[in-house]
């Protein structure tokens, strides 16, 4: 997975403690490259790696102006539903934002989700998931108060 906004490009990767050649999807690092080149340069700079964040990410967004980094966790399928977790990070640091007044937003337990579309905007945050009906299930928070708006 990958984002590109502010002048960042931001994707995921396996750590060397989750390494295994046979999955191709449960990244739980991210790594930060700044966007700006020299003329004679060959490859991006690296801003930020967070080689390890303790989860299995999904999808993810952030904000420069905001540090934000929110992360949705790949949660494990539970009888046909499946558990939302989205972590509110520091883009600097990679740990729970500090101004965030709930670390995890979410709980709740929808049909297994396949996919999910993540946007922030200030401190509003919305999710949109995917499951293989047509249905789709949409949440939007106030990522600093932990209040569902939506």
């Amino acid at each position: 997975m990958y984002e590109i906004r502010d002048g960042l490009f931001a994707q995921t990767f396996q750590s060397e403690s989750s390494l295994d050649p046979m999955d191709f999807i449960n990244n739980d690092g991210i790594e930060i490259h700044s966007m700006w080149m020299e003329q004679d340069q060959k490859e991006l700079n690296i801003w930020r790696k967070h080689p390890d964040l303790g989860i299995v990410v999904r999808d993810f967004s952030f904000e420069t102006t905001e540090d934000l980094l929110a992360l949705v966790e790949a949660t494990p399928h539970m009888a046909h539903e499946r558990q939302i977790q989205v972590h509110i990070r520091s883009l600097n640091t990679g740990l729970t934002h500090p101004q965030a007044k709930e670390a995890i937003l979410g709980g709740d337990f929808i049909p297994a989700w396949v996919g999910c579309d993540i946007k922030s905007c200030g401190d509003i945050l919305a999710v949109m998931f995917r499951i293989p009906s047509s249905w789709r299930y949409l949440y939007i928070w106030n990522w600093k108060t932990g209040e569902e708006l939506y």
